[in-house]
């Protein structure tokens, strides 16, 4: 996984996104990158996205 710049991301998918250099989790629609959490919050000055890692296989040892 790499960042991408932000005009490839897609729209209506919760991603990784860097916003005023801080990561956040985020969905794009209706043309607003807004938070997935506090979905309240609208992001502007979004730069790169990514996708979110995949769950470790083995899950016994996973510290969560």
């Amino acid at each position: 996984m790499t960042w991408q710049p932000i005009e490839t991301a897609p729209s209506g998918v919760d991603v990784l996104i860097v916003s005023d250099g801080v990561v956040k989790c985020a969905n794009y629609d209706y043309g607003e990158w807004t938070d997935i959490v506090e979905q309240y919050q609208v992001f502007e000055d979004v730069t790169h996205w990514m996708s979110f890692p995949k769950p470790p296989k083995d899950q016994t040892n996973a510290n969560w």
